[in-house]
């Protein structure tokens, strides 16, 4: 049904100006830089909580190694002490006086310093000694030098013959190795003979095994939380973990810790001021949304109907001649295929009820006009007030005569009926038609309007309230009857 309301009313009928509202696009705008900012602090919080971890995990680690080089440098300290006590040399390693100094030595790092394991390696890389407990086991069988222990004595005697110079007991090498099954710390320290210093240096190893002293010693420098070592550690080690790998890449085990770090802390505080700065922004970005949205609004609607006003009559809120042309031309453009008619309508008698009642009662004549043959084209049309008493109706995809001359006649009628004018006082027009059909008059807009406005000249030539077509007169005449 054709819109008939006046422009005191919303325009209805002209679509939404924008696809999606501007209040809607400020509320998804607002959401979306709140989730972007959550989204941002939520990074930043776990960038910051990860990296405040890592670089206490690092600086563990770090702490950690400088402990167990303490610990190293500890046994290398034991060494130093009987560095220059050479009796094997002195006396020979067969000699009874060799195993008399050797048991002193052993002693000493037995019972004064606590040192687990002590062995003698002589001049030509050969077990001279091997000590448990204060006690010499028989040489060279009691332990095995294995290729970790070779590689150790090596890697000694190689920083020994580099740095010729260095005094006696300064030089030593740490590892990582296997003892009895069992892992543990060794210093390796080269010996040599004061009294003899072209004599082929020998080496003393010292073994700490890793057990609960050297726990106890770890904790005591550290204060880590539960500091434990794991003999067997499993391929997922936590980030908190030091494996021990020996000379030649056997894995011995891995010292762990829990982890007691300020990430958690740091997103504990984090988190709550995202949600809470979220919320703020949320609320603060509803009220400007809604605020913005109210006065965009009002624009839109402003727009909206201007833009209706601007292709609709002001009086009666049909479609003016500038709606009406594009909706001819798109008819137009539509042609051969799918035909149309054009009505051109006059009123009959408006001018009298002008001059008798005013012009008040004139638009009320119009509007009633109007609704009247909205009503009747209903949506088979389009109805449009060109101006003064003029209308035209634009009757899409048919051209059929006998269903044209069948509306013309229902519209006459609905016009011509008595019209009530608002102080109670009755009235009544009548109304002359011409009709012009498409593509039987034209196939522009130019020619079939002047086609329709023959046909309406015609019909109020020939006596008013009447409607003529154009073109064939057999045709017209059987309308007529």
């Amino acid at each position: 049904m054709n819109r008939h309301s006046s422009t005191e009313a919303e325009p209805a009928g002209t679509g939404q100006l924008y696809p999606v509202s501007i209040s809607s696009l400020i509320l998804v705008f607002a959401a979306a830089l709140i989730v972007l900012f959550a989204f941002g602090m939520v990074f930043v919080g776990l960038r910051s909580s990860q990296e405040a971890d890592r670089r206490a995990r690092e600086n563990d680690l770090t702490l950690f190694e400088n402990t167990l080089n303490s610990r190293f440098m500890l046994l290398a300290r034991d060494q130093h002490a009987l560095a220059a006590w050479n009796a094997y040399f002195a006396h020979g390693a067969a000699k009874a006086g060799a195993m008399s100094g050797a048991d002193a030595m052993v002693n000493a790092l037995w019972y004064e310093f606590g040192h687990d394991r002590t062995l003698l390696i002589g001049p030509d890389g050969r077990l001279l000694a091997y000590a448990r407990e204060g006690m010499v086991v028989e040489a060279p069988d009691a332990i095995p030098l294995d290729a970790d222990l070779k590689m150790l004595i090596d890697k000694a005697l190689a920083r020994y013959r580099a740095e010729p110079g260095a005094p006696p007991g300064s030089l030593f090498e740490a590892a990582f190795q296997r003892i009895e099954d069992q892992p543990a710390l060794l210093s390796a320290m080269v010996l040599t003979d004061p009294a003899q210093p072209e004599k082929a240096p020998g080496v003393l190893i010292s073994v700490k095994f890793i057990d609960g002293d050297l726990l106890e010693y770890l904790n005591a420098q550290l204060s880590f939380t539960a500091l434990s070592f794991n003999a067997n550690p499993p391929d997922d080690l936590p980030p908190t973990h030091r494996l021990l790998t020996s000379l030649s890449g056997q894995k011995l085990g891995a010292f762990l810790w829990a982890d007691n770090y300020p990430g958690a802390a740091i997103w504990s505080v984090i988190w709550p001021l995202i949600v809470l700065i979220g919320l703020v922004m949320a609320m603060a970005g509803l009220l400007i949304a809604r605020k913005l949205g109210g006065m965009t609004n009002v624009v839109e609607r402003s727009e909206r109907r201007t833009r209706h006003m601007a292709r609709h009559d002001s009086l009666t809120g049909l479609a003016n001649r500038l709606h009406f042309g594009e909706e001819l031309k798109a008819a137009v453009d539509l042609l051969p295929g799918t035909p149309f008619a054009i009505i051109a309508c006059d009123l009959d008698r408006f001018k009298a009820v002008n001059d008798t009642f005013g012009h008040a009662a004139g638009d009320k004549v119009i509007r009633d006009v109007a609704v009247r043959m909205s009503e009747t084209v209903d949506q088979a049309g389009l109805v449009s007030r060109t101006g003064g008493d003029e209308f035209i109706i634009l009757m899409r995809g048919t051209s059929d005569a006998r269903d044209l001359a069948e509306l013309g006649r229902r519209l006459i009628a609905a016009i011509s009926a008595p019209i009530v004018l608002d102080d109670g006082a009755v009235t009544d027009v009548g109304a002359s038609l011409g009709i012009a059909q498409a593509p039987q008059c034209g196939d522009n807009a130019a020619s079939i309007m002047r086609a329709a406005d023959e046909a309406l000249y015609e019909a109020k030539e020939t006596g008013r309230g009447r409607l003529v077509f154009t073109g064939d007169r057999l045709l017209r005449q059987a309308a007529e009857n």
